[in-house]
């Protein structure tokens, strides 16, 4: 059954059994990493060439040339990600939280949904 928030409308959101019971004991403060992995160390580089809309289109049906993924990112990447695993897997239920699925219904709109 759906709930009311304090503005009436229906939330459904994650059931009630895959919600942790106490507060997370905020395990992104247990997780460390090199201070140089940042949002712009994993994003696009921009000192990439541009091609042109025309060179694009008269390019014949050649596909553009692919890169490959720097091993060095792969494996920062990787220690990342073991990190962050291990902080999920010391916080009781937070796997389960993360897995749970959710969805809106019909007159529900995101921006209303409190937490």
């Amino acid at each position: 059954m759906a709930r009311k928030t304090p503005r009436g409308i229906a939330r459904r959101g994650i059931k009630a059994s895959a919600k942790p019971s106490a507060a997370p004991s905020e395990p992104h403060k247990e997780v460390k990493v090199d201070a140089k992995v940042n949002d712009a160390y994993f994003g696009k580089d921009k000192s990439k060439e541009k091609r042109s809309a025309e060179e694009e289109f008269f390019s014949e049906g050649k596909p553009k040339a692919k890169e490959a993924y720097p091993e060095a990112k792969a494996s920062d990447q990787k220690s990342v990600d073991a990190a962050v695993l291990g902080a999920v897997k010391k916080t009781e239920h937070l796997a389960k939280y993360l897995k749970a699925s959710w969805g809106l219904s019909k007159g529900q709109y995101p921006h209303q949904i409190t937490f």
